[in-house]
């Protein structure tokens, strides 16, 4: 098997999915609530619509950002076939934030605020989140930080893991169209 696939297939594929499985398995283990505990519950309060516009604007405004910057946060896959690439954007667009939602968001962000409070659950999140992405360096972890702080806002927020995950699948889309070769 090409090594190429073998790296898409298990780090973006079956990693994630372990990482759902570990986190979904010790919360029911526990007998702890989806709900309450990961937050997948539908959005209590209104304008979770105007979190995922705002999360566009933002996408857009931080790529800028990152231009003006020069943060440099992408990689060369014009060597990669049709196939391979599908296998990159279900992990990327699905099953990364699927797990990282889960979580940073969601078992996270439920226990630092319970002990700590919802501010230093948005920014402790946010912080672990930065710290996951070591790859994109000082100013792509910056830029991380305050996608992790915009997500954790909408979490609180709404109360649901729903609408941080709808807006982490949005950028992380919105990022791999931009990698697609020309």
């Amino acid at each position: 098997m090409d090594s190429l696939l073998q790296e898409t297939l298990l780090f973006r594929i079956c990693v994630p999915l372990a990482g759902i499985g570990v986190v979904t398995g010790v919360a029911r283990a526990r007998g702890l609530g989806f709900g309450e505990f990961l937050g997948l519950t539908w959005p209590k309060r209104r304008g979770w619509a105007a979190w995922i516009a705002g999360w566009i604007g933002w996408v857009f405004a931080s790529d800028w950002l990152d231009d003006k910057l020069g943060v440099v946060t992408h990689s060369d896959w014009s060597n990669r076939s049709a196939g391979l690439l599908a296998l990159v954007g279900l992990g990327m667009v699905l099953l990364a934030p699927a797990v990282e939602e889960l979580v940073f968001r969601g078992a996270l962000f439920h226990v630092f605020s319970r002990r700590f409070g919802a501010p230093a659950a948005i920014v402790g999140t946010a912080l672990l989140f930065a710290a996951l992405h070591l790859q994109y360096g000082p100013g792509g972890m910056a830029m991380i930080a305050a996608d992790g702080i915009l997500l954790a806002l909408a979490r609180n927020f709404t109360g649901s893991l729903y609408v941080p995950f709808l807006m982490h699948a949005i950028g992380n889309l919105f990022a791999f169209i931009e990698r697609l070769p020309s």
